[in-house]
């Protein structure tokens, strides 16, 4: 039982670029097939071969997934298609994951499991489940600096909450919904699906209610299905795990610590349970070091919160930096421009 990859043209898909569930593909492929592209050109477009639609476990590229995406988005002209594109699923274009989640007792189970198999959708998501004195909730970072967008974003957001109120039965209200980007200008929208508070800019997605909702029974619940469906959850999820590097790992932490002011060799190695020498070893045995991975993480970073319009006050805030001139001299060094001039090139290539 293996993860099958769709090959790209220059050899994606074999297990050096993040790889993607193609649960959400089929839907897109079909949004611009309804423009009239056909599949051939499609997959060409994206640079995609031997594409079987009609197999659950096959997964692409992230980045031909974004690609996807992109198109989608350009040839719909909506950009608002990461809110849109649930409403053209089916019941059966359901992941296995959510079957798994729809099976648990109540929501609380539902959430938790939610969390620890969202990486069989995609290999770069990151859910957390929180609960406090009076909230509870789910949370989601896309740990893949290189591939930072808001489409999948608002997709999982908007999914997460109709399979929330579908599988409990009720008329879930969310404290707070809350975005990692910037309000792309259709803030409207949000509030008319959630119907409640949505905040951008924050330091992750994610929805936000009461604790009294997590103990919410789900009437889907099946623990004896949902025991074997789970076994083959866990077979999958321990072949992603054989895929992620130390580097990898360190990548992830980093985007939960950099906005906490917490860049040091010794918080990582604390999060991963190693010494200092223990990392730098694991580090060293992948030719790279923790130097290099934290300048490449916050130079990728910098670039995707430019395009996003944050201000550079947050940006330094967000990279870890104690304040705005020492972003601006770092980013001096990493791109020979400040990072002023490198928006407004930015916004003369989008006038262009």
């Amino acid at each position: 039982m293996k993860l099958r990859s769709a090959r790209g043209k220059s050899g994606e898909g074999d297990g050096v670029e993040p790889i993607t569930s193609s649960m959400v593909n089929p839907v897109l492929i079909s949004l611009l097939q309804k423009k009239g592209m056909e599949l051939d050109e499609i997959c060409q477009s994206i640079g995609l071969q031997n594409f079987n639609l009609q197999d659950p476990d096959m997964r692409i590229t992230l980045r031909q997934c974004l690609m996807l995406w992109q198109l989608a988005v350009d040839r719909t002209e909506n950009p608002s298609l990461g809110l849109d594109l649930f409403s053209h699923y089916g019941d059966s274009q359901m992941h296995f994951v959510t079957h798994i989640v729809m099976l648990c007792n109540n929501l609380r189970a539902a959430l938790r499991h939610w969390a620890r198999f969202a990486r069989l959708v995609c290999e770069t998501d990151r859910f957390e489940f929180r609960e406090g004195k009076d909230y509870g909730g789910i949370h989601y970072i896309n740990t893949s600096v290189a591939h930072q967008n808001r489409w999948m974003s608002e997709h999982y957001t908007v999914q997460c909450y109709h399979y929330i109120k579908k599988f409990t039965g009720k008329r879930i209200k969310l404290q707070e919904v809350r975005y990692a980007h910037a309000d792309p200008g259709y803030r409207k929208k949000y509030e008319e699906i959630f119907q409640a508070e949505v905040k951008f800019k924050q330091p992750d997605t994610g929805l936000v209610m009461d604790r009294k909702y997590l103990e919410s029974e789900l009437h889907t619940a099946n623990s004896y299905i949902q025991k074997y469906i789970q076994e083959r959850a866990e077979q999958l999820l321990e072949q992603l795990e054989v895929r992620s590097g130390t580097a990898h790992q360190v990548q992830e932490l980093l985007l939960r610590l950099l906005p906490e002011g917490r860049t040091g060799i010794d918080d990582v190695a604390d999060q991963l349970f190693l010494d200092r020498r223990a990392l730098q070893r694991k580090l060293k045995a992948e030719d790279t070091s923790f130097r290099d991975i934290l300048e490449e993480t916050r130079k990728t970073l910098a670039v995707h919160y430019i395009k996003e319009e944050t201000r550079m006050v947050e940006i330094a805030h967000l990279l870890g930096f104690s304040d705005a001139s020492g972003f601006q001299h770092a980013f001096q060094g990493w791109y020979g421009c400040s990072p002023g001039a490198y928006r407004q090139k930015i916004h003369e290539t989008r006038v262009d």
